[in-house]
């Protein structure tokens, strides 16, 4: 039973971490390609703001990664195949799969806050905070690329056009590749809740 909740503890850190990374790779990467650090670099060094999007899908899928872990790992605890557990360890189980079956009850709170949009989604849990940070973050730092690619482009110069066009590209890549990241956890959040 320890190691399960040490796992747990273990990949909550982690998740904590990447969040933190995040937030540092999208500020040194703005740094870089806006030129905020202090140095001269050719003409296009603000074409590494299209690594931006790429970044945050890849830390919003392990952070979801994590949580698809957690939760796995919560819905074993509170399955009959605890029961099996030695008379010395019946107690920590126990205490356990009550914990898990509480915060099984906090992933499904009640959607009266917005309940036509929390119907689209999922349902609207007690840690939806932590998972609009990772999706919403990911979606305005996608936007702001398309936007400013579109200002880029809006120039005379053919070589302005595709670099404005480059940026469009990577900010629309960003856009999807967030939208199916979220589509695809909350597939197998569902799954996951189904297994018997």
């Amino acid at each position: 039973m320890g190691e399960l909740r040490q796992e747990i503890l273990q990949a909550q850190q982690t998740r904590s971490d990447l969040l933190k990374w995040k937030l540092g790779l999208v500020g040194a990467i703005g740094a870089v390609g806006l030129g905020l650090a202090g140095s001269r670099v050719s003409s296009h060094a603000d074409l590494v703001l299209c690594a931006v999007p790429l970044v945050c899908v890849y830390v919003d899928l392990l952070c979801r990664h994590l949580s698809l872990r957690i939760l796995v790992i919560g819905t074993f605890l509170w399955t009959p195949a605890v029961d099996a557990a030695s008379e010395a360890e019946a107690s920590e189980w126990g205490v356990l799969r009550a914990y898990e079956e509480h915060v099984q009850k906090a992933r499904e709170l009640d959607r009266r806050l917005c309940p036509r949009l929390t119907d689209r989604w999922s349902k609207h849990t007690a840690f939806a905070l932590e998972d609009g940070a990772l999706t919403w973050s990911t979606l305005a730092l996608s936007t702001a690329l398309l936007v400013y690619g579109y200002m880029v482009q809006g120039s005379n110069s053919p070589d302005h056009r595709l670099v404005g066009a480059v940026f469009i590209i990577a900010g629309l890549v960003g856009l999807v590749a967030s939208l199916l990241g979220r589509w695809f956890y909350t597939v197998k959040f569902k799954q996951v809740l189904e297994i018997e």
